[in-house]
């Protein structure tokens, strides 16, 4: 659909995904989904008073939509990557992104920056090579704090905890995908842009 140019700061590309971060990513796969055009702009080349921690964030004409507000804003927009599907498989639609996003997407939290190895090897200096200064310095350190802070008012500080609802998630979306190439057959819908793609997943997942 045409309409205004949509603007997406996020961080910039890496492990063959369109972003370090996976909630960019998503974005930026929704986005695809829906057929809707739009220009990326990564964080470091941003201009001065944007949040990091925000990202991503959606720049819809003279209108800054971070995370929280980004899906609603495009489906009130009219960008909405469910449109096709009735109103049952909507229904199917959110249920599959809510387990998507609560089981692997807790295990991929835990992955990122609970795992020593990943973080001081892969993410801190994945995600410093990407910030400005003073950032690069030491906004890695602030995320992890908060992931570490997420997992731990959710009950996930335990490795098994964490990749057993992963590796449970991974089965089901497996059993659900078996022969097929999206969700629904009417094609790629808003779950299909939740799901992470093999190359996004960090190298020490052990679900």
């Amino acid at each position: 659909p045409a309409g205004p140019t949509l603007r997406l700061l996020q961080y910039s590309p890496a492990w063959g995904a369109p972003s370090v971060d996976p909630r960019c990513t998503k974005a930026q796969a929704y986005l695809r989904v829906c057929g809707r055009s739009y220009e990326v702009e990564d964080a470091s080349a941003a201009a001065p008073g944007w949040s990091p921690l925000l990202l991503p964030v959606l720049r819809d004409g003279a209108r800054a939509v971070e995370p929280d507000g980004l899906y609603a804003h495009l489906r009130e927009g009219g960008i909405d990557a469910d449109a096709k599907l009735s109103a049952e498989e909507r229904a199917e639609s959110a249920a599959w992104t809510a387990l998507v996003e609560e089981r692997l997407g807790l295990a991929l939290l835990y992955a990122c920056w609970a795992e020593e190895d990943n973080y001081a090897a892969v993410l801190k200096p994945a995600y410093a090579q990407r910030l400005p200064l003073p950032l690069c310095l030491y906004l890695p350190w602030t995320m992890r704090r908060r992931a570490l802070s997420q997992l731990a008012r959710r009950g996930a500080m335990g490795e098994g905890v964490a990749y057993r609802l992963g590796g449970e998630a991974l089965e089901a979306l497996n059993t659900r995908l078996a022969g097929r190439g999206s969700f629904f057959a009417s094609g790629a819908s808003a779950v299909d842009a939740t799901a992470p793609a093999p190359p996004s997943l960090p190298p020490h997942c052990h679900f």
